[in-house]
């Protein structure tokens, strides 16, 4: 049986992977496959691979969504599970993943779908043919199951890159740098409010293959 939920905790998510009740008192602690586990999301999730309920952009002076809310708030915590090992189960309880984006980070990363979470709506091959190909493509162009549900980081990606599709059809050569930094992306598509990596990572996944191997590199007049 697989879970319905809509979202589900850092906490949760890294324990059902490792096939772990999460809601189990353990003397022990943590097992270290399961810390293994925060460890991989947390860095995800921090370098903009995987979407979470923290916000990426910067927070403006005059927002009146708690500092909280977002991940800068969070560095040294994140800092101190990623690479020591000290994960805090509050704070990996308060971040939240949606089903839709954590089966996109697993279609981009290469990673299986959980049977727990997907089951066979995604992944067996009794699903038929046809359903299975609907489902790719969906996960292709980064249409969720239902778009009315995107958060505002959710619609700054899809529009940032549906900006950069237009003008690298007009542009083809036109490198990833250039347009991270172009006009229509900062200012149009909201890319400014979030950091040159986020940005990076979203068009990279809608940019011509011939692009994607010349990160870095400087358009020549």
């Amino acid at each position: 049986m697989q879970l319905t939920n809509d979202t589900l905790s850092v906490w949760e998510l890294g324990h059902r992977l490792a096939g772990i009740n999460p809601y189990r008192w353990r003397l022990k602690g943590v097992k270290p496959v399961v810390r293994d586990n925060f460890r991989l999301l947390l860095n995800e999730i921090h370098a903009g691979h995987l979407e979470s309920s923290l916000l990426m952009e910067k927070r403006p002076h005059d927002s009146h969504i708690p500092s909280t809310m977002y991940i800068r708030h969070y560095l040294d915590t994140i800092e101190d599970c990623v690479r020591h090992g000290i994960c805090k189960r509050k704070f990996l309880e308060f971040v939240l993943i949606e089903r839709w984006e954590f089966r996109h980070w697993c279609q981009q990363s290469g990673y299986p779908l959980p049977d727990f979470w997907y089951g066979c709506e995604y992944r067996w091959p009794e699903c038929g043919e046809e359903d299975a190909t609907a489902d790719a493509e969906d996960i292709q162009e980064g249409i969720p199951d239902n778009p009315d549900k995107l958060r505002t980081s959710q619609r700054t990606r899809v529009a940032c890159q549906e900006i950069a599709k237009v003008l690298w059809r007009d542009v083809p050569e036109t490198t990833i740098t250039d347009m991270i930094n172009h006009e229509a992306i900062i200012r149009f598509g909201g890319g400014g409010y979030y950091e040159e990596k986020t940005r990076r990572k979203w068009l990279s996944q809608v940019a011509p293959p011939e692009m994607r191997e010349k990160r870095g590199m400087v358009k020549e007049n």
